[in-house]
C-alpha cells in the first residue's frame, strides 16, 4: 500500500472535503463552545466532555451526505462512527486540554491504534485445526496473517487544536503508525488557521459591571473532563 497523502488519496475530491472538514469542525466547535459559554465559562468540562465523540460523528453525517459513496465503519466500544472515503477511513482528533497533534499522544486508546490494524481475521476455534503445509509452506491462514502485518489502513486524520474560547488550528494528513508508537504524516497541511482566517469566536455575554454591581471575583482552575473515546 502507498503512501500518498490527501490530495493523491481523493483526487478531484479532495477540495470539497477539505471544505467540508472544515464547516463540520467549525460548526461542531461553535455550538459546543456556546454550552460551555451557557453552563461555566471557567471551565472546560462541558466542552471537552462530549466534543471527542461529536466531531467525528459529525463528519461522518457531512461526508455521507456529501459523497454518496462513502460507507461507514464503527468500533467495538466506540461512541461514534467513521467515513470510509475512496477506501480511506477519515478520522478526527481533537487531542485534550487544546493540545496540538505534536504533543498528546496518539495511541493511548486502543480504538486508535484499531485504526491502523488490517481487517481482524476470524480466529480459529477449539474444534478446528491449524493446517499446515507438509512441504514447509505457509498455510492460507498464516498467508493471510503475515500479508495483514505488511500492511496497515489508509488513514487520513484530521487533528484540530481548539478550547472552548477558540478554534486554533485543523490540520490533515495521511498518517500510519511509526516507530515508538509515533504518528508518520504524510502530505501533512494546514487547513484551517485562525489566524489565517476571517473567522467570528462564539458570541460572549453583553453584560457589563454598568448594568449592576460587579460581582466578587471567583477564582478556579480552568479544569477539562478527562473522558477519552475508550
Amino acid at each position: 500500500m502507498s503512501s500518498l497523502g490527501p490530495q493523491a488519496i481523493f483526487g478531484d475530491r479532495v477540495a470539497r472535503l477539505r471544505e467540508v472538514v472544515v464547516e463540520s469542525v467549525r460548526e461542531t466547535h461553535d455550538r459546543h463552545a456556546a454550552a460551555q459559554n451557557t453552563i461555566n465559562p471557567k471551565s472546560q468540562l462541558a466542552y471537552g466532555g462530549s466534543i471527542w465523540a461529536e466531531l467525528p460523528n459529525n463528519l461522518c453525517t457531512a461526508v455521507r451526505q456529501e459523497f454518496l459513496d462513502t460507507t461507514v465503519t464503527k468500533y467495538p466500544r466506540a461512541r461514534y462512527s467513521l467515513p470510509v472515503l475512496n477506501d480511506c477511513i477519515v478520522y478526527v482528533w481533537r487531542p485534550a486540554g487544546g493540545q496540538s497533534p505534536d504533543e498528546a499522544p496518539f495511541f493511548t486508546s486502543s480504538l486508535r491504534a484499531d485504526l491502523f490494524d488490517a481487517d481482524v481475521l476470524r480466529q480459529p476455534t477449539l474444534f478446528e485445526t491449524h493446517v499446515v503445509d507438509p512441504e514447509g509452506d505457509l498455510s492460507d491462514l498464516e498467508e493471510v496473517v503475515t500479508e495483514a502485518d505488511a500492511e496497515q489502513r489508509q488513514v487520513v486524520l484530521i487533528a484540530v487544536t481548539a478550547r472552548s474560547e477558540r478554534l486554533h488550528v485543523i490540520e490533515w494528513g495521511q498518517v500510519k503508525r511509526g516507530k515508538d508508537s509515533q504518528l508518520d504524516w504524510i502530505g501533512r497541511e494546514s487547513i484551517f488557521s485562525f489566524e489565517e482566517e476571517n473567522y467570528r469566536p462564539v458570541p460572549v455575554s453583553t453584560h457589563t459591571f454598568a448594568d449592576g454591581q460587579p460581582p466578587a471575583a471567583i477564582v478556579t482552575p480552568r479544569i477539562e473532563a478527562t473522558n477519552s473515546d475508550e
